[in-house]
């Protein structure tokens, strides 16, 4: 029997985006506590048991981790985003090094989530995937370096702080406070915080894949201090991003990458990160159907689109 594998996908509670077929994947919609409709085969909501699904839209996919943290046991957890995959094929691909988007600098894009695309990546060879896996303590999405933003978006910036300062996602307020709460609650991370910020390799997006003592290491890292900063931050100053804590949970998880790929022992690797732009069922197909109110003389036509609509999507 091999290790017990969750990776936690962070969907878009109401959105209805495609799901892997596969059964690592746990899908999960983030801040349930707040969607219209409650029943979906096959998805979790992060509303139940222990959780913080009310600081969804704060936190963002941080919700998720935390709902996995405290209400699954596995050998190794993970966690990704309905459009954004660690990549598990043996190929490298071209990654998108010119955009308007600097969050989707360091992808490899590829234009909708399906079968065929989830194949193509192996998204759903779960016996690849396990061998991969097992191999190491923590797969993370690969670093970008900050040359990359400099070149794309001709900006100036030469390290990681500069990335985020220029980022406006967060306030230069937020950043000291959050190096000050990092001295005081884990200052063992200290050290690494101004490295990594320092540096010109950016770890972002908290999509990974690690074993359960490293995984639990970076949620008892992480929460105590993302808790104190929700609980200072004004939402009402219009200077204040209201996702700027989530913001925040991307830097400290760029800090743990950094510290921990550089402990001796630890086998840690990074892959590549795709992008799927579109994650829905074909539009215009599903536009069709529902036009569709003739359950006599239709049917036979329901029934062969629904299966055209199934093999594409």
């Amino acid at each position: 029997m091999g290790p017990n594998i969750k990776i936690f996908v962070s969907r878009r509670a109401g959105i209805d985006s495609n799901i892997v077929d596969n059964d690592l994947y746990i899908n999960v919609n983030c801040g349930h506590i707040f969607a219209a409709s409650k029943n979906q085969d096959n998805i979790f909501n992060d509303d139940t048991g222990s959780n913080i699904s009310e600081k969804a839209s704060r936190f963002g996919e941080l919700s998720v981790q935390y709902w996995a943290w405290k209400n699954h046991e596995a050998d190794y957890y993970g966690l990704c985003h309905y459009r954004r995959y660690l990549s598990f094929s043996d190929c490298k691909y071209p990654v998108i090094a010119y955009t308007k988007y600097p969050a989707d600098l360091g992808h490899v894009l590829c234009y909708r989530l399906n079968r065929s695309s989830a194949k193509k990546y192996s998204l759903d060879d779960r016996i690849k995937m396990v061998e991969t896996i097992q191999q190491y303590d923590v797969l993370y999405s690969d670093s970008i370096p900050i040359s990359l933003f400099r070149q794309s978006l001709g900006t100036d910036e030469v390290c990681v702080r500069d990335r985020w300062n220029n980022s406006e996602l967060i306030t230069q307020s937020m950043m000291e406070r959050l190096l000050e709460l990092i001295k005081i609650e884990k200052p063992h991370y200290y050290r690494s915080a101004i490295d990594y910020l320092s540096g010109d390799q950016f770890y972002g997006h908290n999509i990974f894949v690690m074993k359960k003592e490293l995984f639990e290491e970076l949620c008892n890292f992480e929460y105590p201090i993302l808790f104190i900063l929700d609980f200072e931050t004004d939402y009402s100053d219009e200077r204040v991003n209201k996702r700027a804590v989530g913001y925040c949970s991307e830097i400290l998880f760029g800090i743990f990458i950094h510290e921990v790929i550089k402990r001796p022992g630890v086998k840690s690797k990074g892959l590549q990160c795709i992008y799927f732009k579109k994650t829905g069922k074909h539009e215009l197909i599903r536009r069709f159907i529902n036009s569709i109110h003739d359950d006599g003389v239709m049917n036979t036509s329901r029934k062969i689109i629904n299966e055209i609509m199934r093999l594409l999507c």
